[in-house]
């Protein structure tokens, strides 16, 4: 290589550099949080949290009024929760998703990943606001927590291209490990109902209009932050007295 090609390759190595300075500098720094005014003791990022955001309102009708105190709290961990053994200093993370959500699907991932390594105690929250479709996904995947099979139910929803119906919910049922007669006759029982309304008066709470959502211990975001964002986020929590702890 010539003498006059080296400078042009250690301008490439700082910019790399100064990338991966900023890529870091983003993961670690902490974001700016302002608190809410409802619920107390909770906050908000300044300027992050809108991309990614499906802003279609929910069917609210039967959902009880927003919960506060010791009732929101169990809301926020009372649910599915993803694979993993806590770490000493994991952050629960409530997340309100709907199937049919496109970011949904990268934002849960990651999470899933942090989960399983122990970073935080992730707690699905079935929020249904996109459609008839969004809804029978939801109950299938609760009623398929009823029987203890949520993780694979999830999995086979998410990764499928059609709107599910009761005809579709009786073929997959067996190759999740479930009977299709006990999932079909959990589909409409009061306990999906219940965990449907809780998680919408849960997320009224919060005023999410949309999907997804997250209560990263005090931090509450309305749509998807990357991946740097993400850790910043959780880092912050880490840093701020839970609303919900004991």
């Amino acid at each position: 290589m010539s003498a006059r090609g080296l400078p042009w390759l250690a301008a490439l190595a700082l910019v790399l550099l100064a990338v991966w300075g900023w890529r870091q500098q983003a993961r670690l720094e902490p974001p700016e949080l302002l608190p809410l005014a409802q619920p107390e003791g909770f906050f908000a990022p300044r300027g992050l949290g809108g991309a990614g955001l499906s802003v279609a309102m929910p069917r609210l009708d039967r959902a009880p009024p927003p919960p506060s105190g010791e009732a929101l709290c169990a809301a926020l961990r009372t649910g599915p929760r993803a694979a993993g053994l806590p770490g000493k200093d994991a952050v629960h993370v409530a997340y309100f998703t709907d199937y049919r959500c496109p970011w949904c699907r990268a934002l849960g991932a990651a999470l899933e990943k942090r989960a399983a390594r122990g970073d935080i105690v992730l707690t699905y929250q079935e929020y249904p606001v996109l459609g008839e479709a969004s809804r029978m996904a939801a109950r299938a995947a609760l009623a398929a927590w009823e029987l203890g099979a949520y993780a694979p139910m999830r999995a086979r929803l998410l990764a499928s291209a059609f709107a599910p119906n009761r005809a579709y919910l009786r073929a997959i049922a067996p190759q999740r490990g479930v009977s299709a007669a006990r999932l079909l006759a959990e589909l409409d029982s009061p306990k999906v109902d219940a965990a449907l309304l809780r998680a919408a008066a849960a997320a009224r709470a919060f005023g999410f209009r949309g999907t997804p959502g997250l209560v990263i211990g005090a931090v509450v975001v309305q749509g998807g932050p990357s991946e740097a964002a993400l850790d910043a986020l959780i880092e912050a929590a880490r840093r701020l007295p839970d609303p919900c702890a004991g």
